[in-house]
């Protein structure tokens, strides 16, 4: 056994665990993750690995974890330490042998995400796509241009501070679309293309030519000036508060590990859900992960389809009633860190 599984089996009150076989007891988190009451059932299960690594699941208030050599120890794991009795002196104790391992060339781990980088290609934004600025400064815009720069403005003119491009190309309809492009470490990597319309009837929303894995705003992460790291849904809403986006409504594996691993660096992980059915999916992802929450209140607009008002749905709707700054300072006075203050949150005055 290493270090770092003799400081937890000690913690575990299991100073000579049999390896590779699960042993059960009562589990202490329960009561920390909702349970009404203590675990007396022995539903807690721990496993020290061959491999050096150590396992932990519960099958009543469902916390599972693990870790391994070469990777930082989660914050699930830290606050399952604490249930345990662990003491913040000695989970700090512990912290150095994690980060001695980490930074030893012999327990480097080759994870999905590394696998992911090391195919990734630099991509080509679409034929003659240029920003917007440049084409604004031609001697004859074409038409097409200025219909998607009106429609843009006339949707949220804070769009049009972002950096955005446009092609003439007939492909997938482009010439009707603003391209927003990702990058990582600084070069282009794929681009999303907006639909003009904001629901268009007769083509998609969105024409995607970047891997779902990869994560909007990537460089952010690794911004040592950036302490909170937003994250959204999707690209416009990131770039419009300065974060990154999953682009969908729930994160990857990969784009998990890759939060995970700032979050380790020291990084806060904000999750920023759209108001919706879709967003409670995200914030349980949250919850899952041990990532905060920011839960706003926009307010409500009318809405012709539902004969009444319904809740602004997220931050470019919002940007566009009370702007830009004063919504981003919502969004960090509106953090929530705990499960309990997230639930209560939804619970008491997050309607959709």
């Amino acid at each position: 056994m290493n270090q770092v599984q003799n400081i937890v089996s000690q913690i575990f009150k299991d100073p000579v665990p049999a390896i590779n076989q699960w042993k059960r007891h009562n589990c202490p988190a329960c009561v920390f993750r909702g349970q009404g009451r203590p675990d007396t059932r022995g539903r807690g299960n721990h496993m020290f690995n061959a491999d050096g690594g150590i396992a932990y699941n519960c099958f009543n208030c469902h916390l599972k974890v693990s870790w391994v050599p070469g990777l930082y120890m989660s914050k699930d794991f830290k606050s399952l330490l604490s249930y345990f009795g662990a003491d913040e002196k000695s989970i700090a104790y512990l912290d150095l042998f994690v980060k001695e391992m980490v930074n030893n060339e012999e327990y480097k781990k080759e994870t999905p995400s590394s696998k992911l980088f090391q195919n990734l290609q630099t991509r080509s934004l679409p034929e003659n796509a240029k920003t917007f600025i440049e084409w604004a400064n031609t001697e004859q815009p074409p038409k097409e241009f200025i219909s998607v720069l009106n429609s843009v403005n006339s949707r949220n003119p804070y769009i049009l501070d972002l950096d955005l491009y446009w092609s003439p190309s007939k492909e997938h309809q482009l010439y009707n679309r603003f391209i927003i492009p990702y990058y990582m470490n600084n070069k282009i990597i794929g681009y999303t293309a907006r639909h003009k319309e904001h629901n268009p009837t007769k083509s998609l929303r969105y024409i995607n030519q970047v891997s779902t894995n990869i994560l909007y705003n990537y460089d952010l992460l690794n911004d040592n000036r950036i302490k909170t790291i937003l994250v959204t849904e999707g690209p416009i809403d990131a770039a419009l508060m300065g974060g990154v986006s999953a682009n969908n409504y729930f994160l990857t594996s990969p784009q998990i590990e890759l939060l995970k691993a700032a979050q380790e660096r020291g990084k806060k992980i904000v999750i920023v859900p759209d108001r919706d059915k879709n967003g409670l999916e995200a914030v349980n992802q949250a919850i899952d992960n041990g990532f905060s929450v920011s839960l706003p209140n926009f307010g409500t607009i009318k809405d012709p389809t539902k004969f009444g008002h319904r809740p602004i749905k997220d931050f470019d709707e919002a940007c566009v009633i009370y702007g830009r700054i004063f919504c981003l300072q919502l969004i960090h006075d509106s953090i929530l860190d705990t499960e309990f203050s997230i639930k209560t949150r939804i619970a008491n005055s997050w309607d959709i």
